[in-house]
C-alpha cells in the first residue's frame, strides 16, 4: 500500500515588505490632486496618505498664508514635516516657523516676491537671516531661488559662506534687481564652486573704472578654497545691465568654467564689449549649445558671432532688443539646421515672415517654435494708428503661398506660438479702397479724352480685367488659411499651439486720415467713427440694408471656414494647450465640442 505523499515544505521566506516605503514610492507617482482624490476613499487611507499631502507647499495668497500660521496647522506641519520636500512661498516670513517646525528635510526652497508690489520685497528682505539658517539645517537642500536678496557686505559674506559649504546645493538664482557694485557680484561668483546653474539679475553701478590686481585675484581664489579652482557651472545667466569696464569681471571667471552648455548675455552699454566677451566664450566655453539674448543689445553682427561661438546650437532666444539687421542672424542661425530644437523670438519684430516660414521649413529637428507672447504687448490702437504690425513677427500668407513648394519639415514640433496676418476683408462701411478706385477711374476718364478710340477700347479692357481679379483672389473669404491649415495638419506631434489672427484691413479708420478728408473740404462718413450715418431717404435705407446683408453673408462664410479648420485641428490628437486669439467671432460653440472629442489630452482652451 503506498503512503500519501505529503506536499512539499518550503522555507519559510525571510522577504519583510516596508508598508512605509511602498506607500512612498507609490505617492512618489502620485500628484497632489490624486492624493487628495485618495483620501476621500476611506479613513485609512486618509490616515496613511495624508502626510504626502505636504510634500509639496504653495503660498501665494495671504489667506493662504494665515491658514498655515494658526496652531493647528503648525502643529500638523511639525508632526509631518519629514515629508516636507518643496515649499513655494512669496511671503517670507514663513521660513521662521519652518525653522520652529524643524522641517529639515527640504529639497527645493523658493522664495520668490511679488513683482508689483516693491513692499512685499523689502519686507521678505528682512528674513534672509532664517532662510540662511534653513540652508544650514537641510542638507538635502538642491535648489535654491531668492527673489529677494540684501546686497550688504556682511549679508553677502554670510550667504557665500552658507554656500560655500553646502554639498548638495547645485541650483542658486537670486532675482533681485537693485544696484550693487561690482565687486559684490565677484564676491557671489567666485563662492558657487559646487553650483551647477546660476542666474543672478542686478545692475552694477560701478561708474568709474577699476583695475583688478594680483592681490584681489588672490583674495578670489581664496574664496573657493582651492588652489586651481574649475567650477561646476553647466548654466549662467546674467541678465543684467554692465558697463563696459565692469565686464573685467568675467574675464579672470570664465575661462575656470569649461563645462558651461547654457548662458544668458548682459545687457552692456558698449558694442566693443559685448564682442570681446564674445570671443570669451568661443575660446573658453567649447560646449555651449544654448544661447539666450533676449535682454542684450547688440549689434546684428554680434548677435551673429555670438552663434557662431557656439559648436552645436540648440536653443536660441531673441527679444525686443533684437536689432533690425536679423539676416546676418538669420544665415547664422541656418548653419545650425542639423541641431537647432527650440526657438523663441517672442517680441523680436526684427524677423519677418518669410524667415519664419524658413525656420518651419528648414529645420528638420525643431520641437519648440514661440513667436507669440502670452499677453499683447502693443495695443490695437496703436497698431491701427502706425499702420505697423509691432510686437511679435507675424507670418504673412503672401510668403507661406509663395513658398507652398517648401512644406513645414519640422515634424517633431511640439510647441508652436505665432501670429499670422490673413487675405481676408471683412465688409467695412467706410470702403475707401472703393472711392481710391473710382479717383484713379476718373483720373483715366480725364486722360482718356485726349486719346483715340483703339487706345480708350484697349485702356477699358485693362482696366475691367484688373477689377475682375480682385473678387477671385485664392483665400479672400478665409479667415482660417486653407495654406496654414494645409501646414499644420502635418505637424501631428504639436502639444501647444497658439494661433493669432492679424487682420489686413482694420475696421477703424486713421482720425488724422479723416481730419485730412475734412480739411480738404470732403464730407468723412461718420460711420468710420463708430457712430451711425443719418438716414434721409428711402435710397439710403435700402443701401444699409444691402450692406448689413452682405456682410450677415460673409460672417457666415468665415464662421463655416473656422468649423472646417476646427474639425481639421481636432486630428491632432496630442494637443494639451490650444489658444486663438481675435477668431472669436467666428468660432460656434458647436464646432468647438465636436472637435473636443478628440482632443483627449487637452486640458487649457482659449480663444477670443
Amino acid at each position: 500500500m503506498q503512503s500519501a505523499t505529503s506536499p512539499p515544505s518550503y522555507p519559510p521566506s525571510s522577504a519583510v515588505f516596508d508598508i512605509y516605503f511602498l506607500q512612498a514610492q507609490i505617492c512618489a507617482e502620485l500628484t497632489q490632486r490624486d492624493i487628495r482624490h485618495c483620501c476621500l476613499v476611506s479613513k485609512d487611507f486618509y490616515h496613511n496618505l495624508s502626510p504626502f499631502l505636504y510634500r509639496s507647499i504653495h503660498i501665494h495668497r495671504s489667506s493662504t498664508f494665515k491658514k498655515l500660521i494658526r496652531p493647528e496647522s503648525l502643529a500638523a506641519l511639525e508632526r509631518n514635516r519629514e515629508h516636507v520636500l518643496h515649499v513655494s512661498s512669496v511671503y517670507a516670513r514663513i521660513w521662521k516657523y519652518l525653522v520652529q517646525c524643524r522641517c529639515f528635510h527640504l529639497v527645493v526652497l523658493q522664495s520668490p516676491s511679488l513683482p508689483r508690489r516693491p513692499q512685499n520685497r523689502e519686507t521678505n528682505k528682512q528674513e534672509l537671516p532664517h532662510i540662511l539658517t534653513l540652508m544650514q539645517s537641510c542638507p538635502q537642500l538642491r535648489v535654491l531661488e531668492l527673489g529677494h536678496f540684501n546686497y550688504e557686505k556682511e549679508k553677502v559674506n554670510q550667504f557665500c559662506t552658507v554656500i560655500r559649504a553646502h554639498r548638495q546645493l547645485r541650483e542658486v538664482k537670486i532675482d533681485h534687481y537693485d544696484h550693487v557694485r561690482s565687486h559684490i557680484v565677484q564676491t557671489i561668483l567666485w563662492s558657487m564652486l559646487r553650483i551647477e546653474r546660476f542666474s543672478i539679475n542686478v545692475y552694477t553701478s560701478d561708474y568709474r573704472q577699476r583695475q583688478d590686481s594680483v592681490k584681489e585675484s588672490k583674495e578670489l581664489i581664496a574664496l573657493t578654497g582651492v588652489e586651481n579652482p574649475i567650477f561646476a557651472l553647466k548654466e549662467l545667466a546674467l541678465p543684467c545691465k554692465m558697463y563696459d569696464h565692469e565686464l573685467a569681471l568675467l574675464f579672470p571667471f570664465m575661462p575656470r568654467c569649461p563645462h558651461i552648455e547654457r548662458f544668458t548675455m548682459p545687457f552692456i552699454c558698449a558694442s566693443r564689449a559685448t564682442r570681446d566677451l564674445i570671443v570669451l566664450l568661443a575660446k573658453f566655453a567649447p560646449h555651449l549649445q544654448h544661447l539666450d539674448m533676449r535682454t542684450c543689445g547688440a549689434s546684428g553682427l554680434d548677435v551673429a558671432l555670438a552663434i557662431a561661438a557656439c559648436q552645436n546650437l540648440r536653443t536660441f532666444k531673441a527679444g525686443p532688443a533684437t536689432p533690425p539687421e536679423s539676416k546676418e542672424i538669420f544665415d547664422a542661425l541656418m548653419r545650425h539646421q542639423d541641431t537647432l530644437e527650440e526657438l523663441n523670438v517672442e517680441g523680436c519684430f526684427a524677423i519677418s515672415s518669410a524667415q519664419l516660414h524658413g525656420f518651419l521649413s528648414q529645420l528638420p529637428k525643431l520641437q519648440v517654435l514661440e513667436a507669440m507672447s502670452p499677453y499683447s504687448k502693443i495695443s490695437k490702437i496703436m497698431e491701427v494708428s502706425t499702420r505697423e504690425k509691432l510686437g511679435d513677427p507675424i507670418l504673412s500668407m503672401d510668403d507661406l503661398r509663395a513658398e507652398t513648394r517648401r512644406p513645414w519639415i519640422c515634424h517633431q514640433l511640439r510647441v508652436l506660438k505665432l501670429r499670422y496676418a490673413g487675405r481676408e476683408k471683412l465688409e467695412n462701411t467706410g470702403n475707401h479702397d472703393d472711392d481710391d478706385e473710382d479717383d484713379e477711374d476718373d483720373d483715366d476718364d480725364e486722360d482718356d479724352d485726349d486719346l483715340d478710340d483703339d487706345t480708350h477700347s484697349k485702356r477699358y479692357h485693362i482696366n475691367r480685367k484688373r477689377k475682375k481679379k480682385k473678387p477671385e483672389e485664392d483665400g479672400a473669404e478665409e479667415v482660417f488659411p486653407s495654406v496654414l491649415l494645409e501646414q499644420l495638419t502635418r505637424l501631428t506631434e504639436l502639444e501647444v499651439l497658439w494661433l493669432g489672427r492679424i487682420e489686413r484691413y482694420f475696421l477703424v479708420v486713421d482720425p488724422i486720415a479723416i481730419a485730412d478728408r475734412i480739411a480738404s473740404g470732403d464730407n468723412a462718413d461718420t460711420t468710420t467713427m463708430g457712430s451711425p450715418s443719418i438716414i434721409t431717404s428711402a435710397t439710403d435705407l435700402n443701401a444699409v440694408v444691402q450692406r448689413e446683408n452682405r456682410r450677415a453673408i460673409r460672417h457666415q462664410a468665415l464662421t463655416q471656414n473656422m468649423g472646417y479648420a476646427l474639425a481639421e485641428m481636432s486630428k491632432l490628437h496630442h494637443l494639451r494647450q490650444l489658444e486663438l486669439r481675435n477668431l472669436r467671432p467666428f468660432i460656434k460653440r458647436a464646432d468647438i465640442r465636436q472637435a473636443k472629442k478628440n482632443w483627449k489630452h487637452l486640458k487649457k482652451l482659449n480663444y477670443s
